[in-house]
């Protein structure tokens, strides 16, 4: 009898780890064949196949984790968030429950929960340098400078070795102090007969602090024809950026001349806004009277984009002249390197744009293409030099054209 009792009690047990065992295999082979489906875009099943994984199996937290990846997915963000902490409140050990919690967070514009997940994860995780990352992105969002400030003094101590986070302290002052003096010159040639070249100095001071930057310049263009000049003229400008709240700039210009190569009066403001993920957008409009009396108007719309150190922009020009309308557009790509100074860039543009005014004749209906690069340095901690070089492939009466090449050159001083 005693024999018979402990062979029911083996068969027991056997049947019982026999029963567990396929239901781990059952748990990790619905787990795959979820992940397949999250992979393969299909979200319904997958929510599904999620579901069942946490009936199954309530304390397997992948099945949690596969839920809120695929909420993300189908931008039901509330749905994933909690799925994630979830995850973070119950098994910390997925560090990647804080990572994708963090993000949701950013992309939410819910800083102050981001800082709390990323508080919890830096505490579990202490050198694991990408949540550290993470406080800088969201303090730099949140574009507080006080806190900003202190926190990359924190991060030099932490990280001795990486130089960037110096720079970035330093670049973070001088947005909000600096003073700059700069020359640059502009030789421009053409291949007609009897054109060019054309020679334009400037001299300008740029003013900088924390909600208020001011830049004076002053324009003298030399124009020539067969190593004679024929006519030349100052301009003076005078340009402010205006902080105007956490997420907008205005600008704001005005220039003057009272000789023909230049406008008579050129005025310009534009709003900036900055968005989520790097996005920027630009609004604004441009005021153009020139020595013949004649008065132009132009929209003006842009909009930018910040994809890891490099940021691309677009803007475009809507003119209104005595009952004409015509374009003017511009692109732009720039890589950066350290700092805000160093950077490549490539340039086009079709049509004559109002910001680019100083080497311009006329504005009209005429067809205007160009390309051209640039590269900006900063040499040391104070001087800061600039190349362009720029093809104009221009139309300058009907049907009629002109290349025009400008090459450009600058120099900065930080005071």
């Amino acid at each position: 009898m005693i024999m018979k009792k402990k062979l029911c009690i083996l068969a027991s047990a056997y049947l019982f780890s026999f029963f567990a065992i396929g239901q781990e295999i059952d748990t990790d082979s619905l787990l795959i064949q979820a992940t397949r489906s999250l992979k393969s875009k299909e979200y319904p099943k997958a929510l599904e196949q999620g579901r069942l994984g946490i009936k199954m199996a309530p304390d397997y937290y992948d099945f949690h984790m596969l839920l809120g990846r695929v909420f993300a997915k189908t931008r039901r963000l509330d749905s994933a968030q909690y799925y994630f902490n979830t995850v973070i409140n119950n098994a910390p050990v997925y560090k990647d429950a804080f990572t994708n919690s963090i993000t949701l967070s950013i992309e939410t514009e819910n800083y102050n929960n981001a800082l709390q997940t990323i508080r919890k994860a830096t505490n579990l995780y202490p050198t694991d340098k990408e949540f550290y990352l993470s406080k800088l992105k969201v303090l730099q969002l949140k574009s507080e400078e006080e806190p900003l400030t202190a926190y990359l003094e924190f991060l030099i101590k932490k990280y001795p070795s990486d130089g960037r986070f110096q720079q970035l302290l330093r670049d973070e002052k001088s947005k909000h102090a600096s003073e700059r003096i700069g020359m640059d010159y502009s030789l421009s040639t053409f291949n007609r007969d009897g054109v060019g070249p054309w020679h334009l100095t400037g001299l300008q001071y740029i003013h900088e602090r924390k909600p208020l930057t001011l830049v004076g310049r002053v324009n003298y263009a030399d124009r020539r024809s067969k190593g004679v000049s024929i006519r030349s003229g100052y301009q003076f400008t005078l340009e402010s950026y205006i902080k105007t709240g956490k997420r907008g700039i205005s600008y704001l210009s005005t220039s003057y001349s009272s000789d023909l190569l230049f406008p008579e009066l050129l005025l310009s403001a534009s709003y900036f806004h900055y968005f989520n993920s790097g996005w920027e957008g630009e609004i604004g409009g441009r005021y153009i009277k020139t020595s013949t009396d004649n008065k132009i108007y132009a929209v003006a719309l842009g909009a930018g984009k910040y994809v890891g150190s490099s940021w691309l922009n677009l803007k475009s020009f809507l003119f209104f002249d005595n009952g004409e309308n015509y374009l003017a557009i511009n692109g732009t790509f720039r890589y950066y390197f350290n700092t805000k100074y160093d950077y490549i860039a490539l340039l086009s543009g079709y049509g004559n744009s109002p910001d680019e005014s100083a080497n311009i004749i006329r504005f009209s209906t005429l067809d205007s293409y160009r390309v051209g690069a640039a590269y900006s340095k900063l040499i040391g901690t104070h001087f800061i030099v600039g190349g362009q070089l720029i093809f104009n492939r221009q139309e300058y009466i009907k049907d009629k054209h002109q290349n025009q090449m400008d090459i450009f050159m600058s120099l900065q001083y930080k005071l």
